[in-house]
C-alpha cells in the first residue's frame, strides 16, 4: 500500500471528521456558525481545524461566491475534505473524463457537422454546412435535510460524528445519483438540470438470458453514437449479481461482480440509486454514459441548521404540499435539522452522449 496515498486518505478521513463534529455544533446553534464555533472550540481545544472554525469571512462576500467570499470562507478546508469523503459514494465521483464547464457561461453547441468525401482528379469537393446552438450553463444546486436528535449532537463521542458524517454524506449521494440518473426528471428554470437520461434513446431488454443480454448491450452500445472515450455502465447492485451468475459461455460477464467491475472493457459502476423501470414495475435499468461528453462541474458543501421548523419526513417530499401531507414538528420531537447543499451542474454536450436498457430483469 502507498504511505502516501494512505497518510492523504487518513487526514482526508480526519478532515471529514471534523467537519461533521461541526455540523452537529451549527444544528445546536441553530445555525449561528459564531455560537457554533465558540462551541466547536470550547469542546475540541486541540483540533488542527479550529483555526479554520475560528475565521470568519468577509461580508458581503458569500462562501458560494468562487473568487469573492469563497477563498476567504472558513470552513472551505473542511468542506473539501467532506466532498472528497462523499465522492467515491457517488456514481458522479466514480466517474472521470467528463467536460469542465465554468457556471453561468453560454458556449455554442454544435448539433450537426461537416461531411468530407472522396475527391476526384477535376472532380468538385463535397461542400457543406454546420449547425450550432447557445447552451447556458446554469448554477444550481443539489440538496437535503439530515435530521438527528440533540442527544446525537451533545455527544462528545466520536462515533457520533461518524454517524453524522455517514448520515451528511448519505443523504447528499442519494439525491444527487437520483437526480443524475432519472429518466424521469427534466430540467425545472433557475432550480435544476435535467437528469444525464431525459430524452436519451432507450432499447427494452430482449429477455433475461445471457444471450438476450448479449443482444442488449450490442444494442444499448448502438445507440451511443459518440466514440466512447470513457463510456461507464451504471446499474444496481442486485443486475450486477444476476448478470455475473448468468453462466456467459461467450465470456462478455466474466468481470462483473457485486463491486462492479467491467463488461467489454467498459467500467461497471453499481449504486442503489439506480432508478428502477417506471413503465414495468419490478424492472430495472441499465444506463450507458460516455463521461467525456458530458460537462460537469461540482462545487463545495453548504451547511445550514434549525430546530424550530417544521418537515416531511420523507426521501420523496409533496410538492406543494397536499391536505395528506404528514408535517412533523421538530422542537416537540427534540430533534436537529441539518440542511446539506451541493452547488452542481451537468449537461450533455450533444445527443448520443447518454442512452439506456429497459425492462432489465436478469434473475429470472
Amino acid at each position: 500500500m502507498n504511505p502516501i496515498e494512505t497518510a492523504g486518505r487518513i487526514q482526508r478521513d480526519g478532515m471529514a471528521l471534523q467537519f461533521a463534529h461541526y455540523a452537529a455544533m451549527l444544528a445546536l446553534a441553530r445555525g449561528d456558525p459564531m455560537q457554533a464555533a465558540a462551541t466547536f472550540e470550547k469542546r475540541h481545544p486541540n483540533s488542527r481545524a479550529l483555526e479554520m472554525v475560528r475565521k470568519t469571512a468577509v461580508l458581503p462576500g458569500t462562501t458560494a461566491d468562487s473568487v469573492w467570499g469563497a477563498p476567504l470562507s472558513p470552513l472551505a478546508p473542511l468542506g473539501e475534505a467532506f466532498v472528497e469523503y462523499l465522492r467515491p459514494m457517488t456514481v458522479i465521483g466514480r466517474m472521470q473524463g467528463f467536460r469542465a464547464m465554468p457556471f453561468n457561461v453560454r458556449a455554442p453547441r454544435a448539433t450537426s457537422g461537416t461531411a468530407v468525401g472522396w475527391i476526384g482528379q477535376g472532380r468538385p469537393m463535397i461542400v457543406s454546412e454546420m449547425a450550432f446552438e447557445s447552451m447556458t450553463f446554469a448554477t444550481s444546486k443539489v440538496g437535503g435535510v439530515v435530521v438527528l436528535t440533540k442527544e446525537l449532537a451533545l455527544a462528545g463521542d466520536p462515533d457520533s460524528a461518524q454517524l453524522i458524517r455517514q448520515d451528511l454524506s448519505a443523504a447528499v449521494a442519494q439525491f444527487s445519483d437520483q437526480c443524475f440518473l432519472d429518466p424521469a426528471l427534466a430540467e425545472v428554470d433557475d432550480a435544476s438540470p435535467a437528469s444525464i437520461t431525459f430524452g436519451a434513446p432507450l432499447v427494452a431488454s430482449s429477455g433475461t438470458t445471457a444471450a438476450a443480454f448479449r443482444a442488449d448491450f450490442a444494442a444499448l452500445c448502438a445507440l451511443v453514437t459518440s466514440n466512447m472515450t470513457a463510456p461507464y455502465l451504471v446499474m444496481k447492485p442486485t443486475t450486477a449479481i444476476a448478470l455475473a451468475t448468468l453462466g456467459d459461455s461467450s465470456n462478455l460477464l466474466k468481470n462483473i461482480s457485486a463491486n462492479g467491475g467491467d463488461v467489454a472493457g467498459i467500467p461497471v459502476i453499481v449504486s442503489a440509486n439506480t432508478p428502477s423501470d417506471a413503465d414495468s414495475p419490478g424492472d430495472d435499468l441499465i444506463i450507458l454514459i460516455d463521461a467525456a461528453e458530458v460537462f460537469m462541474n461540482e462545487g463545495g458543501i453548504e451547511l445550514d441548521a434549525s430546530e424550530n421548523t417544521i418537515v416531511e419526513m420523507s426521501s420523496l417530499p409533496d410538492s406543494p404540499p397536499t391536505a395528506s401531507t404528514v408535517l412533523r414538528s421538530l422542537w416537540q420531537s427534540n430533534l436537529l435539522a441539518l440542511l446539506v447543499k451541493r452547488n452542481i451542474r451537468w449537461q450533455p454536450r450533444r445527443s448520443g452522449a447518454v442512452a439506456y436498457l429497459t425492462g432489465v430483469n436478469y434473475s429470472s
